[in-house]
């Protein structure tokens, strides 16, 4: 639970969240700034493990959406690299974080989850421009990366780029 964690992490957070809002020039309601805050909070103070993500899919009920959502935020912009040796795309983690907020009935969340993405890639700059990775986490949400291809828009079909 978020309220658990201690202020230091949620302040470190907050932080980097408002840090990457600012460089990337994406604005974010108080309800996404909390929940991508609290989402990195929990990241600094418990691993994610981005191998059981799939499996967690499976079984999620309402009840996990929220944690579920989190775990794919971060997976999907600080770990992309280990997912994408999973075989799983940050495309595809990005829909599933937006179903699982969406299934916790966190609808703000679901729709600004590229929003919150955006925010966090500004402030780790990822170093990888290979242009199918920039074309997947455009795909994913990732306004940077789609700004950076000149604002393409790429489309996916049964969670594949095509």
């Amino acid at each position: 639970m978020v309220s658990a964690l201690p202020n230091e992490y949620l302040s470190a957070a907050r932080d980097l969240v408002l840090e990457g809002s600012r460089l990337s020039d994406t604005p974010l309601t108080e309800a996404l700034e909390f929940r991508t805050s609290a989402a990195l909070a929990k990241f600094m103070s418990n691993p994610i493990d981005c191998g059981m993500l799939a499996v967690r899919v499976a079984e999620a009920k309402a009840s996990d959406g929220c944690l579920l959502g989190d775990d794919c935020l971060i997976t999907c912009t600080i770990f992309a690299d280990r997912l994408k040796r999973t075989g799983m795309s940050v495309s595809f983690c990005s829909e599933i974080g937006r179903s699982a907020y969406d299934l916790a009935g966190m609808t703000e969340e679901a729709f600004g989850f590229s929003f919150m993405m955006t925010a966090i890639y500004a402030v780790i700059k990822p170093t990888d421009q290979d242009f199918k990775n920039m074309l997947d986490r455009a795909a994913g949400g990732d306004r940077i990366a789609a700004k950076a291809l000149g604002n393409v828009t790429p489309f996916k079909k049964a969670g594949l780029l095509h």
